[in-house]
């Protein structure tokens, strides 16, 4: 939504003057599961009116169109337009708006418009990109003319309108006459799928269950959807025509999708700005908040899944013509149904690794630099969560094959790049072999392998629950990737603005202290999120409350003062010592084990209060001897506890396979058992399917096994 107007005065103009919410108990359900009910309230009793300021109104005066939202008598709700010279929108009052202008002959909005009937209206103007919105009920109805009662009226932010400007071709009262007229049934034509394949805007109308009742917040309702060309998929299920749209991060008022909860029926009209086809329909919609193609599909949130009944496809309809469209900024971190599609074939191919080049190359501290990978060949990127890892190949000269490692991507999911924020290490130290190399070598151009991202050290999807993101060292590089994720969208239209976040950091001093400014600007922005940096050992160039908090090394005290509650989501990793001793710290605060979720470095792994042991993956005892068949290479070995692991097992007899950590860790080498069992001498930490074992762990639980290598 729009921030609030002021009077030519200067004095704010009322805000929502009723008792109760400005909000029906469908929106309020749907702001509550995306966790921004509390953001949503607050925004809507400032903007939301029961009339419309003299800024709409003004508005409204200078269009050349207006989108409608109407229900036929069937109930059903259908998105229109009307289109008539600057002025023929016009507000006697400002709780009344009319419009002279007939619809387009075929467009079912003829019929709908009875006295009393609830009607939204949507005033948008894409070259400058404003739109606002009024919600209503009809007063009057003449020749050629109708006027509305506002209920609701409220201004809405530019995010995904595509700029284009209008121009006629015809007078508007050409809209008026007949033009060729096609009923659209269940199953769409192939020149309306095509209309709708090549969309980037599409207007969606839609009502509350109580609509055209007394109830000001009760209605219907019409709004604009964006996206790059291809952001609708269209395909035919069941002896209809099915279309997918992503949901981006929005205003959080929830207004389309509230009413689908409790009238799960929708209308949607797309316009063919160049030939001036219209294309209307009318059916049934749903929200999808849960599958896999969302994580696959640049920016998205969640679907709106919409069945088609029927529609009507009117050539020629319009007698204006549109300016090619300039992208919305926003559009740029938004996919198509073809990136989704390349997503789930890269998924697919997990373990096979991808050259990448470095993009992009930046300095975060005096010890830790990030770097930007994009493919080299276009096919996209494999999806990730937030938290997840990268694991990389590289060849070092003097090394008899390349050295594998796994680092974080420190970035949230953008479908550009990944960025991996590596620390250097001490000269000399074993673990620090390829971190160095990375920082001495690796520049702009660059190109390394690695394999899609995996990883479980990843946010709940579905907990509000405050959340503390505590990390030390060059454990921050997960936390700033949750970071942003949880703080993605803009400033005042953020993801989760509901949900609390509490970023506890501990560093040695601000020379070892990466993405600093990033974050103290985020705890600027974003009123919800609590941000504390502890050095253990500040520089004399260190200050108080500019560069960190507090000094010391991270005690129950602080912990205690910082969280009083005892019910959050906690995400901790950094060094193996410091780990445990938050963790310990954590815990007896009162702060469930389950809800500790842990990251560690290498095979350190946390020693927990209460193990649970994985009920799903039984613990079996290795046999032995076995036969082994690598399925890929045709390969058949026999197997005995000298011999090792299956990792050891597969490179000794010449076989690629996939692993980085080798101690159970990392998850890498998570491979398919076609055939068999699997035991682990010592339990790894990593998770994997139940027909996976983790191979760099695992030996045979069966005298004979079948491995997918």
């Amino acid at each position: 939504m729009s921030s609030a107007t002021s009077s030519p005065q200067g004095q704010p103009l009322p805000s929502w003057s009723c008792d109760g919410s400005p909000y029906h108990a469908g929106e309020q359900a749907v702001q509550a599961r995306a966790g921004a009910r509390d953001f949503a309230e607050r925004a809507g009793r400032k903007v939301i009116r029961a009339f419309m300021p003299d800024q709409h109104r003004e508005f409204f005066a200078e269009l050349p169109f207006v989108i409608l939202g109407s229900l036929d008598t069937a109930g059903r709700p259908w998105a229109s337009i009307l289109v008539g010279q600057p002025g023929f929108v016009s507000s006697p009052d400002p709780r009344r708006l009319t419009i002279a202008a007939r619809p387009i002959a075929g467009d079912p909005l003829g019929a709908n418009l009875r006295g009393g009937v609830a009607v939204a209206v949507l005033g948008i103007q894409p070259e400058t990109r404003r739109r606002n919105r009024m919600n209503g009920r009809v007063t009057e109805t003449g020749e050629g003319s109708v006027t509305i009662a506002v209920d609701q009226s409220f201004g809405n932010c530019p995010q995904y309108i595509q700029a284009r400007t209008a121009r006629f071709v015809a007078d508007p009262p050409a809209a008026g006459k007949k033009q060729p007229v096609r009923a659209e049934g269940q199953v769409l034509s192939a020149e309306a799928a095509e209309l709708v394949r090549h969309a980037d805007t599409f207007f969606i109308a839609s009502a509350s269950s109580g609509a055209g009742g007394n109830d000001p917040v009760e209605g219907a309702d019409v709004n604009h959807r964006g996206g790059k060309p291809g952001f609708v998929d269209v395909r035919d299920e069941a002896g209809r025509t099915v279309l997918t749209v992503p949901d981006f991060v929005g205003n959080s008022a929830f207004s389309t999708f509230g009413n689908l909860l409790l009238n799960p029926k929708a209308g949607l009209l797309f316009i063919d700005f160049s030939a001036g086809h219209v294309l209307m329909l009318t059916g049934e919609a749903e929200v999808i908040w849960d599958a896999p193609e969302i994580r696959r599909f640049p920016g998205a949130e969640r679907f709106l899944r919409f069945c088609v009944s029927e529609g009507v496809f009117i050539e020629n309809a319009m007698p204006l013509r549109w300016s090619p469209p300039e992208p919305a900024p926003q559009i740029a971190a938004t996919g198509t149904w073809v990136d989704a599609e390349r997503a789930a074939r890269l998924d697919a191919d997990a373990n096979a690794y991808r050259i990448y080049v470095v993009a992009r190359v930046d300095t975060e501290s005096k010890t830790v630099r990030s770097l930007y990978l994009v493919p080299q060949e276009d096919g996209g990127l494999a999806p990730h969560l937030p938290g997840q890892f990268l694991p990389i190949a590289v060849d070092i000269p003097g090394e008899p094959r390349p050295l594998r490692r796994t680092y974080t991507i420190s970035s949230a999911p953008n479908g550009r790049d990944y960025r991996l924020t590596v620390k250097r290490e001490a000269a000399g130290a074993a673990p620090g072999r390829v971190s160095n190399w990375l920082h001495d070598h690796v520049a702009v151009g660059s190109t390394l392998h690695a394999m899609a991202p995996r990883g479980d050290f990843v946010l709940d999807p579905d907990s509000r629950r405050p959340v503390v993101l505590l990390s030390a060292g060059i454990g921050v590089t997960p936390m700033i990737a949750m970071l942003d994720h949880l703080t993605g969208g803009t400033a005042d239209r953020p993801r989760y603005p509901d949900r609390h976040i509490w970023f506890i950091y501990a560093a040695r001093h601000g020379g070892e202290h990466a993405f600093s400014r990033h974050v103290r600007r985020l705890a600027q922005e974003h009123p919800n999120l609590a941000v504390h940096i502890r050095y253990s050992r500040p520089r004399l160039q260190d200050a108080v409350g500019r560069d960190h908090d507090s000094v010391g090394h991270l005690d129950r005290a602080l912990l205690q003062a910082l969280l009083p509650l005892d019910d959050y989501d906690v995400c901790l990793c950094g060094p193996a010592g410091f780990m445990q001793a938050a963790y310990d710290m954590l815990t007896s605060m009162g702060i469930a084990d389950e809800r500790v979720h842990a990251e560690a470095f290498g095979p350190a792994s946390l020693k927990r209060r209460a193990v649970a042991t994985p009920t799903d993956r039984p613990r079996l005892v290795s046999v032995a001897e076995a036969d082994v068949t690598f399925r890929q290479a045709g390969v058949s070995v026999t197997w005995a506890a000298s011999k090792g692991t299956l990792l050891d097992l597969a490179e000794a007899a010449g076989i690629e396979a996939p692993w980085s950590c080798r101690s159970g860790v990392c998850g890498t080498c998570a491979t398919r058992l076609l055939e068999g069992a699997a035991a682990y001498p010592e339990e790894p930490t990593a998770t994997c399917a139940l027909d996976e074992a983790l191979i760099c762990s695992a030996v045979p639980a069966s005298k004979s096994i079948v491995i997918d290598l």
